[in-house]
């Protein structure tokens, strides 16, 4: 053996060892390059997953918010439903004066539009109104004007006997069917058919006043 082909142990110590290469594996740098092709892409079966779950936390969004409008809404008609209860309980009174005139004209309106119908169904109703008109004037008036509506007056005039006084008929188209108005040389008398009605719903709303007031006495006591 020949001293070039035996090598110093110093020189030993600079070679790296050599292994035999896998025959058949894969490449490293191929491992190289599909670690670094990017982001991981969801399957098929991930994105419907991801929808369900989007599509069931809308629908549970959805279902609060709409519960959540309804009780707006019924605590808003249990609200007014109270409101009108207390009302209703409320005694007349208690009653200020702006409701009471706002019944009194609805009243109004509804026992016009009733008697309205009842005068145009039964003509003859105005007869009995200008008697009663009549039997308020002082006894002994003279100078006796009716004032009526045009298609009224033309009834009185045909059952004139029924009127137990003489007097004059004028027609009075400013008047509306079922309207008095009666002009002596010392009186008048205004029965119109508004009149006559608030007369008669403020009577009824005293009466309730008074009777509520004398319970509340009632209830001191």
């Amino acid at each position: 053996m020949s001293l070039t082909s035996i090598l110093a142990r110093e020189r030993v110590d600079q070679f790296e060892r050599w292994e035999l290469p896998v025959v058949g594996g894969p490449d490293p740098r191929e491992v190289v390059e599909q670690e670094d092709d990017g982001p991981h892409r969801p399957t098929v079966a991930e994105i419907e997953a991801i929808e369900r779950q989007a599509r069931e936390e809308g629908f549970h969004a959805g279902l609060s918010e709409g519960r959540a409008m309804a009780k707006r809404e019924l605590d808003a008609q249990v609200a007014r439903l109270d409101a009108l209860f207390a009302a209703v309980e409320r005694p007349f009174a208690d009653l200020d004066a702006d409701v009471a005139g706002d019944l009194a004209v609805l009243a109004t309106v509804i026992a016009e539009r009733v008697l309205g119908y009842e005068i145009a169904t039964r003509p003859e109703k105005i007869v009995d109104v200008v008697r009663q008109a009549v039997d308020v004037l002082p006894a002994g008036s003279r100078q006796l004007k009716i004032h009526l509506n045009p298609a009224d007056a033309a009834i009185v005039r045909e059952h004139r006997s029924s009127v137990d006084h003489e007097g004059s008929i004028v027609d009075d188209a400013a008047l509306e069917r079922g309207d008095v108005r009666l002009e002596s040389e010392h009186s008048r008398v205004d029965a119109r058919l508004r009149t006559r009605l608030a007369a008669v719903i403020d009577s009824v709303l005293e009466g309730r006043v008074e009777e509520a007031e004398a319970d509340a006495l009632d209830e001191r006591a």
